[in-house]
């Protein structure tokens, strides 16, 4: 799997480099198709030096620009982040938080950081602690010829019957810029309250809790207005209930939807 090794001392490429030029060209030629996309998972299996080291580092890079100019090919490759940015908030990371010499980002013509939900981000996006470990972001940090920052979340989806998960795409939805605390804080209390019981939560269920002295602490109409508000936004969306759903809540057959957060 390395790409370079050291000889008497000095960076060098090994063979694998030019392998993966004649596979792509290759697979191009049989199948028609050029290939598009070469991932190398990851930088401390291919790099034959020290991940620190400018000079190994970019001897490594120099292989993948190598590969990219002969297959025509996006070469990405997957590098770690040392364990002092898990305490670190999404706002913090940067370049600087990529495992080893500089030179993998000087080198490169973008890099992209994927990271865990943190605790003020689900707080935000009205997630709760539960599903938290469920959301990854990923954040351009450099781009070249692109603009950096911003970035998209995805969520880990287990797929029925294999026990693999995949990264779906997902739109999360944040506080207005002056929306009010207190509209913020029903539509929070609402969420926790849909939550509690996926698909037993009817209408009729949250108006029964509304009132200064019930758990929602706001009006019937506000609940009203505000849970109109948040299927408006995608936040939440009226269905109609499963059969599993009506058994576990045991749900009168006159219920005919219920409410689910999105």
């Amino acid at each position: 799997m390395r790409l370079t090794h050291k000889v008497d001392g000095n960076p060098e490429e090994t063979w694998v480099g030019n392998e993966i030029i004649q596979i792509a060209k290759q697979h191009s030629e049989v199948s028609g198709v050029p290939v598009q996309l070469i991932v190398v998972d990851h930088a401390r299996l291919v790099l034959g030096g020290d991940p620190n080291a400018a000079d190994d580092v970019t001897q490594l890079t120099r292989v993948l620009t190598s590969i990219a100019k002969e297959t025509g090919a996006a070469v990405v490759l997957i590098a770690h982040s040392p364990k002092s940015v898990l305490s670190k908030q999404g706002d913090e990371i940067n370049a600087a938080d990529i495992a080893g010499s500089s030179a993998f980002v000087d080198n490169s013509r973008a890099a992209f950081m994927s990271y865990g939900m943190r605790k003020e981000e689900a707080k935000i996006h009205h997630i709760s602690e539960d599903d938290r470990s469920s959301y990854v972001r990923l954040a351009a940090v450099k781009a070249n010829y692109a603009a950096s920052g911003g970035g998209y979340w995805f969520k880990r989806t287990v797929l029925p019957n294999w026990e693999v998960a995949v990264l779906e795409p997902v739109i999360l939805h944040s506080p207005e810029p002056f929306q009010r605390k207190s509209v913020t804080a029903l539509r929070d209390r609402l969420l926790n309250e849909v939550r509690l019981k996926p698909g037993g939560v009817t209408m009729r269920n949250l108006r029964d809790k509304s009132g200064t002295t019930g758990v929602l602490k706001a009006s019937e109409t506000a609940v009203r207005k505000e849970v109109a508000s948040m299927m408006e936004v995608g936040l939440l969306e009226q269905r109609k209930p499963t059969m599993a759903e009506q058994k576990q809540f045991k749900l009168p057959s006159t219920v005919r939807s219920v409410l689910v957060a999105i």
